[in-house]
């Protein structure tokens, strides 16, 4: 009984300190919106959708008891990403790769020496596969063929283009990792875009359990987390097949046998390292959820705008027909020439801002910026919606489809530095080349050989969205009719 009674009262100093820390924190921090509540913090004031709301508070949320910091503006976020690099790069704890034994590891969560040495062996693992825009460009050039044989037994008639796509994407970067394509219908490879949407969309759950690791108390799995630990332990059960599978395989053509080889060479030579398979399999996930589902959802977005913006593919289709000789699919050679289609593709990466905020940053110490300070171990978003958006660099019609904005007087393509779909400073997305070389192959090849409408005429599908891990159209059908054959 004096034991239970003792435990008792230290939970409530605890509580009560921690209440009283983050009432009084005399610290000058960005300001908080609203008092936030005792435990829940500010968690009750947020909406399914967070975006509206980080751009208006633009100020320090608590999660619970997580003191979240939300950077917003451009000026702010390449002060802190790029000239503080060293203060906002490192990852906060994940309850689920903690709970499965992956915290800290791969490249998407590691931070320190992890991360520097995984990012480092990554990219040279690339330059050693050929993976420049050349070589990458004839892997997704075999792809989008096939991906349009596909499309084309659709015969015109309505079609949910996410799923192909999907699956298309999902090859390419198979083929990278594994240096094995799979068919469409295999059911390894069904089981695992199928294993990946779920967690891609189920990513607020994920989020919500770091915030509060108790919740994985609650009785019966009212919030699914069990059903998602068994979906990720599938997931990573197949990468595991992958490794073994790959263990006397050529590195010259297969990531995972070029890192076990690299592995192997680096401690016989008796150089210290963090490569192993545990960082290994958190590497090939990583690299497996960003190398599909960010270039499939920027695709979707853009076919849900050719439907909303008829002129707008007319115009892509024109300059792709007065530029690439019949019979010729585009290639990087005309990308060049393609203005109008590469200033569609950004205005899509930009609108659709597939990736609302970057991934959540942690500070290893107190760190003053702008006159205020981030204090030790609080996390930071940077909210790319507030560049991205900005009337200020994309003028007051931003939230427009507008692929001009990219094209400066003379008909040249122009870039702002503003421009942060795959983030900025030390972390920014390492496949953006890659991202790049797919999005032109395939939307220029798509609307060279099909005009796309949607199922009723002058009815095209909404602009609404579900967020999960991205930001992604909600289901729509769409027909895709060969630009050779007469409209049904």
């Amino acid at each position: 009984m004096d034991f239970m009674f003792f435990c008792i009262i230290f939970l409530i100093i605890v509580f009560l300190a921690r209440l009283y820390c983050m009432y009084r924190d005399t610290r000058i921090m960005p300001p908080s919106p609203v008092r936030p509540l005792p435990v829940v913090g500010h968690l009750l004031h947020l909406k399914k959708d967070f975006r509206p709301q980080y751009k208006k508070w633009r100020r320090h949320l608590y999660i619970g008891s997580k003191l979240l910091i939300v950077l917003n503006g451009y000026d702010v976020i390449k002060e802190a990403l790029i000239r503080r690099a060293d203060d906002f790069s490192d990852r906060p704890v994940m309850v689920f790769d903690e709970l499965m034994g992956y915290q800290g590891k791969g490249l998407a969560f590691a931070s320190g020496d992890v991360w520097r040495e995984h990012r480092s062996v990554t990219l040279n693992i690339f330059r050693k596969l050929g993976l420049d825009e050349n070589v990458l460009a004839t892997r997704v050039t075999t792809e989008v063929n096939r991906f349009l044989g596909h499309l084309d037994k659709s015969d015109g008639q309505p079609v949910n283009i996410r799923e192909l796509i999907s699956a298309s994407t999902s090859s390419i970067i198979c083929a990278i990792l594994l240096g094995r394509v799979f068919q469409y219908d295999d059911p390894r490879f069904e089981n695992i875009i199928r294993d990946i949407q779920t967690i891609i969309s189920k990513n607020q759950q994920i989020v919500m359990m770091s915030y509060f690791p108790l919740l994985k108390l609650l009785p019966l799995d009212v919030l699914g987390y069990k059903r998602l630990l068994r979906t990720m332990d599938g997931l990573y059960g197949e990468f595991k097949l992958w490794i073994e599978e790959s263990r006397n395989r050529d590195p010259r053509d297969n990531f995972i046998a070029a890192y076990l080889t690299e592995r192997t060479t680096r401690v016989r030579q008796g150089h210290t390292t963090t490569l192993d398979e545990i960082n290994l399999l958190k590497v090939v996930s990583d690299l497996f959820i960003a190398g599909s589902e960010t270039t499939s959802a920027t695709i979707v977005w853009f076919i849900l705008y050719m439907l909303n913006y008829p002129d707008v593919q007319r115009k892509i289709f024109h300059e792709i027909d007065q530029h690439v000789e019949k019979g010729r699919a585009p290639t990087l050679r005309d990308k060049p020439k393609l203005t109008y289609v590469v200033a569609s593709i950004l205005e899509t990466q930009r609108l659709s801002s597939i990736s609302p905020v970057s991934i959540v940053r942690t500070c290893p110490k107190d760190v003053h910026i702008k006159g205020f300070t981030v204090p030790r171990g609080s996390l930071v978003v940077p909210n790319l919606d507030s560049v991205l958006f900005d009337k200020t660099i994309w003028g007051q019609d931003a939230k427009l489809f507008r692929p001009e904005r990219f094209i400066d007087e003379q008909g040249r393509l122009k870039v702002p530095e503003e421009f942060v779909p795959f983030g900025i400073g030390r972390r920014v997305c390492l496949g953006r080349v890659m991202a790049n070389t797919e999005l032109f192959l395939y939307i220029s090849r798509m609307v060279q050989t099909f005009e796309f409408l949607p199922p009723r005429p002058g009815q095209p599908p909404s602009m609404n969205y579900v967020l999960g891990l991205t930001a992604v159209p909600e289901p729509y059908l769409v027909r895709a009719l060969r630009r050779n054959t007469c409209r049904k």
